[in-house]
């Protein structure tokens, strides 16, 4: 299957959904998980149609793909006041996930941390005026509403599951 053709495959899964219209009234944490990836993921920002585009061009092939357009997982624009959250978390989960904007604007770094001195020593390293998201490591929740998941097809076209 050609380059192009591959695109169109994943834009139809993508775009073709009402992710549109949700992100026309807030934005969104994507999480892709990858196929047979071990656990490996990639996040993004996803604030306007020009980043869907953005993200719909960077997943790969048999992906699960999931939208969330509420505050499981927060943005913020410092780093002030977010270890009293994360510590907060650290009471009902085994870890969280931290992670900061990059250069480009639309992915984020992310690392996941599992005690009080790790996000201590994180939240040294990154810069005040960072742009943030942290959270739990969330769920394939798919309400059409808070959050939506999709899986990508792979090259030849056809949606399989893959252990994710």
């Amino acid at each position: 299957m050609n380059l192009q053709r591959n695109q169109l495959v994943i834009d139809s899964a993508l775009l073709g959904q009402s992710v549109e219209t949700r992100l026309s009234g807030r934005p969104a944490i994507v999480l892709e998980r990858f196929a047979r990836g071990g656990g490996s993921a990639n996040w993004y920002y996803c604030t306007s149609l020009d980043d869907l585009h953005r993200v719909a061009q960077a997943v790969q092939h048999g992906s699960v793909v999931s939208f969330f357009f509420d505050d499981r997982v927060r943005v913020v624009s410092s780093t002030l006041g977010v270890l009293a959250d994360l510590l907060k978390l650290l009471q009902t989960q085994r870890d969280v996930v931290v992670g900061v904007l990059n250069p480009r604007g639309h992915q984020f770094d992310v690392e996941y941390l599992s005690g009080e001195e790790e996000i201590r020593e994180y939240l040294d390293r990154v810069p005040t005026r960072s742009t943030l998201m942290y959270g739990s490591y969330p769920g394939r929740d798919n309400d059409g509403l808070h959050a939506m998941t999709f899986t990508i097809p792979d090259s030849d076209g056809v949606i399989r599951n893959h252990p994710h």
